[in-house]
């Protein structure tokens, strides 16, 4: 039976997947083409040598294909036969869903990690090869020199697919309100301002630690002028005792009959 929390997220951490698992540096690599099936297919021989059942993007974006079949015939109606996009900060964080990609439905990463460019995730072509479900995945920058990997083939393809061409109108638009789905890359938002946030206290500690040390050196210089003033006076009165005259007295000496000064 499908649970809810076993999202691509949470089974990338497990490892259960791990053969059948792909992670894409988007900013090093700029584009990506792969056939993600469902990972109910997970131990089908009929599978591909390039198939996969799990995409990680960057540690922060993951996608896995909910195909209602098998031990995932309960999967919640939502994510049913979609590929659903999962969003963590890290690999062992929480996750958040945010959303589904489908053939009438691409999603755009506005400004992804931060960087200058978006990042599309896009669904080429879904369909079935013998007993296996799967989607054509597409992955890139809008760089200016990457695009859509959604090839001819992928678009033109019979036999059960069902492609992006499929579900255009007679003038070749997406059905109404089924076109992108941007998001607004919060999670890079929210990072570079964390990392923006963490150089304010860094300087500010830095600040703190300088005027610490500044105040702890003018203390001890303080308190050493200060003993050595003490030990100088002192000194001083040790001096000036030295140097005070003797106290004199006057006498009369009968036996020389004179006065004597002791």
């Amino acid at each position: 039976m499908f649970v809810v929390t076993q999202n691509a997220h949470k089974h990338w951490i497990s490892g259960w997947f791990r053969d059948r698992s792909v992670k894409l540096d988007v900013v090093e690599e700029g584009a990506f083409n792969g056939r993600l099936v469902s990972f109910a297919d997970y131990k089908k021989p009929s599978l591909l040598d390039n198939d996969f059942v799990l995409l990680n993007i960057g540690d922060t974006v993951f996608l896995q294909y909910n195909y209602a079949k098998g031990y995932n015939i309960d999967v919640p109606k939502p994510y049913r036969n979609e590929v659903v996009i999962t969003r963590a900060s890290g690999a062992l964080n929480i996750s958040t869903h945010i959303g589904i990609v489908s053939i009438d439905r691409k999603m755009v990463f506005a400004n992804f990690e931060g960087g200058e460019h978006d990042m599309v995730i896009e669904v080429c072509a879904q369909g079935k090869e013998g007993d296996v479900d799967y989607t054509t995945l597409s992955v890139y920058l809008v760089d200016g020199i990457h695009s859509s990997t959604c090839s001819a083939q992928d678009q033109n393809t019979s036999g059960g697919q069902t492609t992006v061409d499929d579900v255009k109108d007679g003038n070749g638009n997406l059905p109404n309100g089924k076109g992108p789905l941007i998001v607004e890359d919060e999670w890079a938002t929210g990072q570079r301002t964390m990392k923006e946030s963490a150089a304010v206290i860094g300087i500010i500690w830095a600040v703190v630690v300088v005027l610490l040390v500044t105040v702890i050196v003018l203390l001890y210089r303080y308190r050493r002028q200060k003993k050595r003033a003490e030990q100088s006076m002192k000194e001083q009165k040790r001096r000036d005792k030295q140097l005070q005259p003797c106290e004199t007295t006057e006498t009369f000496d009968s036996d020389i009959g004179e006065k004597v000064t002791r």
